[in-house]
């Protein structure tokens, strides 16, 4: 499992209110210069059980331009 899928994973586990989460997109491509996948290509998923979805949704944003490099 590559270290941009592995973050995500962990970051989903982490949360108790996140019950499921796709994301589609190749970080990995992007990170090795093919200019492929865009930050708006990049879409994320998220079904909530309970919790606030707009402060998730910030705090995984977030995390996943910090984690990936790629600027908002």
């Amino acid at each position: 499992m590559d270290a941009a899928l592995k973050a995500a994973v962990a970051l989903f586990e982490s949360k108790e209110s996140v019950s499921f989460a796709y994301l589609h997109g190749s970080v990995v491509d992007l990170q090795s210069g093919q200019q492929t996948v865009l930050p708006h290509d990049i879409d994320v998923a998220i079904y909530l059980s309970e919790g606030d979805w707009a402060t998730v949704e910030s705090r995984l944003h977030s995390e996943f331009y910090m984690r990936t490099g790629i600027s908002s």
